[in-house]
C-alpha cells in the first residue's frame, strides 16, 4: 500500500526528480494547497445542481397547474367561482375565510358547510402542491406563495369618444385586458400605476363603489380622477390574484400575491417588439388565459459556511420566481363593439 501511495505521489509530482531521493514533502505540500479549492469547487457543483433541479421542478409545476386550467370549464371555470358566494368570499385571504369557507382546501369531500369544496383555484393549486415532490411549500417563512390569477384579453380597436379617451400612442388595433378573476381581488388600492380591468377605458382612476360589496360584475365601477386613494374599507382589497399562504408581500405596498400589473399582460399580448401594422394586428384573437406564479425560498443544501456570503450577497434572500402561462377557453371574452 505504501509504493502504491508513493507512486501516485509520484505521478502527481510534475518535477523531474529522480524517483527514489527523498522528496515527499513537496508533493504532500502541494495537495495541502490544491485540496481546499478543489472540496470548493466539489460543493459548488453540488449547491448549483441542487439550485438548477429546483428551478427545473418548480418551473414544471406551474406548467402542471396551468394545462390544468385548460381543461376546466362550467361550475369548475374561474366564471364558476365568480357565481358561488361561498367561494368568492373566501378569496380574500384571512384566516376566518380560510377555516369556515374552505376556499384553500384539497379535501374533496362535501359537508353541509361546504357541499362543493372544489373550484377553479382549488383544483389548480392542489394539483400544483402535489406535483411539488420532493419539494414543498413553506408556510411559516413569510416568503413561500402559490398565485393563480385568470384575465380576459380582447382585441379591438378602441374608440376615442369615451369619458376618458384613450391616448393617441394607443390608438390601434391592440389587445386590452377586460377582466382579471377572482374578480373581488384584482384591485390593491395602492398600485397607483395600474387600472381596474372591468373598467377598461379609465386610466389611473380609482373605483369608488361600495367597500363591503365590491360587486365588479355588476356593470362598470363608479369611478373618481381623485389622485388620492379613498379610505381603507374595513376588509380591503390587499390582494392580487388568488393567493393560498398569503405570504408574498408586493414589494412597497401593504397587498400580497402577484407582481404582475394589467399594463405587463397587455404588453405580452400586444407584441410590442414586433413591427406588425395596423390591419396586422386586427388578427389577434381574443383569449382566455391562467396565469400561474411561485415564490419559493431556496436553501442551501450542503450549508458550506463560505457559500452563505455569496448568496446574502446576490440578495437579501434567494427567492425563486416561477411562472406560466397556458390559454384557457372558459373566459375567452365575447364583447361586441358596434
Amino acid at each position: 500500500m505504501r509504493k502504491l501511495l508513493r507512486k501516485i505521489l509520484q505521478v502527481l509530482d510534475g518535477t523531474p526528480a529522480v524517483y527514489g531521493k527523498r522528496q515527499r514533502g513537496q508533493s504532500v505540500l502541494e495537495m495541502a494547497f490544491i485540496t481546499p479549492l478543489l472540496i470548493v469547487l466539489i460543493l459548488g457543483t453540488v449547491e448549483v445542481g441542487w439550485f438548477t433541479n429546483n428551478y427545473l421542478i418548480l418551473m414544471e409545476v406551474t406548467r402542471v397547474g396551468a394545462r390544468r386550467a385548460t381543461i376546466l370549464e362550467a361550475d369548475d371555470s374561474p366564471l364558476g367561482w365568480e357565481r358561488d358566494t361561498r367561494k368568492m368570499q373566501g378569496t380574500m385571504y384571512n384566516a376566518a375565510s380560510q377555516i369556515s369557507i374552505d376556499a384553500r382546501t384539497c379535501d374533496t369531500t362535501p359537508s353541509s358547510a361546504n357541499p362543493d369544496p372544489l373550484g377553479f383555484y382549488n383544483i389548480i393549486s392542489c394539483v400544483m402542491i402535489q406535483s411539488m415532490s420532493p419539494l414543498s411549500f413553506d408556510r411559516n417563512n413569510g416568503e413561500d406563495d402559490l398565485i393563480i390569477s385568470a384575465f380576459s384579453v380582447q382585441t379591438f380597436f378602441p374608440s376615442t369618444t369615451v369619458p376618458n379617451p384613450i391616448p393617441a400612442s394607443l390608438q390601434t388595433n391592440r389587445a386590452l385586458v377586460v377582466g382579471r378573476y377572482p374578480s373581488n381581488a384584482n384591485e390593491c388600492i395602492t398600485f397607483t400605476a395600474d387600472r381596474d380591468p372591468f373598467d377598461y377605458y379609465n386610466y389611473g382612476t380609482w373605483d369608488t363603489g361600495s367597500p363591503t360589496q365590491r360587486h365588479e360584475l355588476d356593470g362598470y365601477d363608479q369611478t373618481t380622477a381623485s389622485s388620492t386613494p379613498p379610505a381603507y374599507p374595513a376588509d380591503p382589497e390587499r390582494q392580487v390574484g388568488y393567493v393560498y399562504y398569503g405570504q408574498h408581500e408586493i414589494p412597497g405596498t401593504t397587498c400580497m400575491g402577484s407582481e404582475f400589473t394589467v399594463a405587463q399582460i397587455e404588453n405580452l399580448f400586444n407584441l410590442n417588439n414586433f413591427s406588425l401594422d395596423n390591419s396586422t394586428r386586427a388578427y389577434m384573437p381574443s383569449a382566455g388565459v391562467t396565469l400561474v406564479e411561485i415564490y419559493w425560498q431556496h436553501t442551501l443544501l450542503l450549508r458550506f459556511p463560505a457559500f452563505s456570503p455569496l448568496f446574502r450577497m446576490l440578495g437579501n434572500q434567494t427567492v425563486l420566481h416561477v411562472w406560466a402561462a397556458f390559454p384557457t377557453p372558459s373566459i375567452e371574452p365575447r364583447i361586441r363593439f358596434e
